[in-house]
């Protein structure tokens, strides 16, 4: 099986990197044709780079970000093209973070380049079933067209390191749009700050003021840190946010935390628990900071249930969405595409 993974994307982001790596470990011989994402001129560069490779191919890949890229890559070949659509412009932009009006011709740009891209394809990848769902409901794609494939993540565990000495400490690291709900975070932060707890939070956020005492905060985190730095916590953060978005994803940070074998606490909802359950993580209500401060008091009070959670949840990882997992899954939709009809 060659797969050729074609696009203007990142190998090194999250998910094509757990795509490219989990094909290549299930057998699959995967041909890159690539520009960067912010490259001048990038359909003639991709075209200019396809044509000079002239690869040899049985099932095409775009990579996300591919929705631009998918009326070139059907343009070139009438093999089968897998669209990894991961999650959607229109409800990223328009419908979540809200930097673009709904309505707006931008708006209906988003949401026809969506549904475009998809009807192109010949199979829609998305990270969840939650998602899967949405693009069925809100962009008309069949259900048979659309899979389900968890992200994963490429880190690793952080090499038998325990959390520091000192104050019981919980870790973040993200930004502040709305699937997040940092403010959340921050409402837990006021209600626990008289406890001997210490948060350590990276991201490109700003904390408040009257906070700064009580966060150990840094704006970047190079990746290969990370595990180390996650590892060094007592509990790790996902999200909190209300919006319709934060029903649908599972996000990387869970997954490094669960790769680290930290206990995880993030909102219950539809997409987490596709991967998690009440044995393997503390799932809280969307956006209650007082259950957030619970369940941070009740894992300090609790090594044996840390252990327990952060086992479970590494166990949950392992099993549906490690790299391995992840690249069997893509190549059996692969493989299944190429059957004679």
């Amino acid at each position: 099986m060659r797969v050729l993974f074609f696009g203007r994307y990142d190998p090194a982001y999250s998910r094509n990197a757990v795509l490219l790596h989990g094909l290549r470990l299930s057998g699959v011989e995967v041909i890159e044709c690539s520009v960067e994402a912010s490259a001048r001129f990038w359909p003639f560069r991709l075209l200019w780079r396809y044509l000079r490779q002239r690869p040899v191919f049985d099932v095409m890949l775009v990579a996300f970000p591919g929705q631009e890229v998918m009326p070139l890559a059907r343009f070139l070949t009438r093999k089968p093209v897998v669209f990894d659509a991961f999650t959607s412009h229109y409800e990223g932009y328009v419908q979540d973070r809200r930097v673009v009006a709904a309505g707006t011709w931008r708006a209906r740009w988003y949401r026809f380049i969506d549904r475009w891209a998809c009807r192109l394809a010949s199979a829609v990848l998305t990270d969840t079933r939650a998602h899967a769902a949405y693009f069925a409901s809100e962009f008309g794609i069949p259900e048979r067209m659309l899979y389900p494939v968890l992200l994963g993540t490429m880190l690793s565990g952080a090499g038998g390191v325990s959390p520091a000495a000192g104050p019981f400490t919980v870790h973040f690291h993200g930004s502040n749009i709305p699937l997040q709900g940092i403010e959340v975070i921050w409402g837990a932060v006021r209600r626990l700050w008289n406890e001997d707890i210490r948060f350590q939070m990276f991201g490109p956020f700003t904390v408040p003021h009257e906070l700064l005492p009580h966060v150990h905060y840094e704006s970047y985190v190079p990746f290969p840190e990370l595990a180390e730095r996650i590892g060094r916590a007592h509990v790790s953060l996902g999200i909190f946010g209300t919006s319709s978005k934060a029903q649908r994803v599972i996000p990387n940070k869970v997954y490094e935390a669960l790769a680290v074998v930290r206990p995880v606490i993030t909102a219950d909802t539809p997409a987490i628990r596709e991967l998690l359950t009440s044995a393997s993580a503390v799932l809280i209500p969307v956006g209650d900071a007082d259950a957030l401060a619970r369940a941070i008091l009740r894992l300090r009070s609790d090594a044996q249930l840390r252990t327990s959670i952060a086992s479970a949840g590494h166990e949950a990882l392992r099993v549906h969405a490690a790299p391995a997992i992840v690249g069997a899954h893509v190549r059996e939709i692969c493989e299944r595409l190429t059957l004679p009809a």
